[in-house]
């Protein structure tokens, strides 16, 4: 397992730590972890310049892996091509994220960073407007929201099958709980951005300093992101020369600074890379308010057991109305919600609190 290990990694920090004189081996259960991990452009990278070891038949299965991959960004690409095509027909701004931004803005060769599927941020005062625009551009979602409104006020992302057959990932937020209440959304849709053109339109993702935010965001609070968020994390603070300075700045006006140390110390230990990089030292350094903490935790919890911890949270940073709405949306879901998860409202009632009271 330690081989295994040593050559996933490896993989990952290409180009951010100097090659060893021995390279590490990798075999089928790297292949597996690198698609778990959904880093096999790197690990192919990695094997094609000799800095992965691997056999002839793990070559091959290498290399299929990540044609598989790629064959599922051309899909992903497409529904976002799709989505802002459908999108700037209303008058929706948009901004790409992830996977589609980071693969064509920061890596020279797009195919090093694979990804699943589309997604794209939009301003909550646009959640009509763009729901409607995708349904009449043949967009599904799948499942109904627990309640328009509240969908609209406290929603996360809304999942939609898209023409094609591809997925859809419609962000209200960055992230989700505590923490994706304190980010302005409204900031990150007004700065410029960059420019990502996929098949002959131009599509806007989130500026340089932002999408470390995000990557910083995936890592820290996104439970299953592995070990691309954290090469997305150096690869912008370390090849692209992100103001990480100016993202911690944003982050900190917001109380999400710790969101940042968290995602920069956790890249650097677990990429193994030196220490000596300025964001390295002061994520050491950084000291976490308790309030800051307690919404950490909130989203360990959530990892481990189910979504009540964080979304408990996120009633920290809502003000007494907004704490009563959030409340009685969940409680009182919509009926084609509560019949989308085949429950009845006393069901829905009797497991609600069970879960708050498992998250205590």
């Amino acid at each position: 397992m330690m081989a295994v290990d040593a050559a996933l990694v490896r993989a990952v920090s290409i180009d951010l730590s100097p090659a060893t004189a021995d390279p590490p081996v990798a075999d089928d259960a790297t292949v597996s972890h690198a698609v778990s991990h959904r880093v096999q452009g790197l690990l192919a990278a990695a094997v094609e310049r000799g800095e992965v070891a691997a056999d002839e038949a793990t070559t091959a299965a290498i290399n299929e892996a990540h044609l598989a991959a790629l064959r599922t960004c051309l899909l992903a690409e497409e529904t976002a091509v799709l989505t802002f095509d459908a999108l700037r027909g209303a008058g929706v701004t948009c901004r790409v994220l992830k996977g589609i931004a980071i693969a064509h803005l920061d890596h020279d060769d797009p195919s090093e960073r694979v990804f699943g599927d589309a997604d794209v941020l939009i301003g909550r005062a646009d959640h009509g407007r763009a729901l409607v625009a995708l349904g009449a551009a043949g967009f599904r979602r799948d499942e109904p929201p627990v309640r328009g409104w509240w969908e609209r006020r406290f929603g996360k992302a809304i999942v939609l099958r898209a023409p094609n057959g591809g997925e859809l990932d419609l962000h209200l937020t960055l992230t989700g709980g505590y923490f994706g209440e304190r980010i302005d959304g409204k900031a990150l849709m007004n700065r410029r951005g960059d420019s990502v053109l996929l098949a002959g339109r131009t599509l806007v993702a989130l500026d340089r300093e932002d999408r470390l935010l995000q990557a910083c965001c995936h890592s820290v609070l996104g439970g299953g992101s592995g070990l691309r968020a954290q090469r997305d994390i150096a690869q912008l603070a370390m090849l692209r020369r992100a103001d990480w300075q100016a993202t911690v700045a944003r982050a900190r006006s917001q109380g999400a600074d710790v969101v940042v140390a968290r995602g920069v110390e956790r890249a650097w230990s677990v990429l193994s890379l030196a220490a000596d990089h300025p964001a390295a030292q002061w994520a050491q350094q950084f000291v976490a308010t308790d309030r800051q903490l307690r919404a950490l935790a909130s989203y360990d919890a959530a990892f481990s057991s189910t979504w009540g911890p964080e979304g408990r949270s996120i009633v920290a940073a809502l003000g007494p109305l907004d704490r009563a709405r959030f409340v009685f949306g969940l409680a009182l879901p919509s009926r084609a919600s509560l019949g989308a998860r085949d429950r009845t409202l006393r069901e829905h009632l009797r497991r609600g609190s069970a879960t708050m009271g498992s998250s205590r």
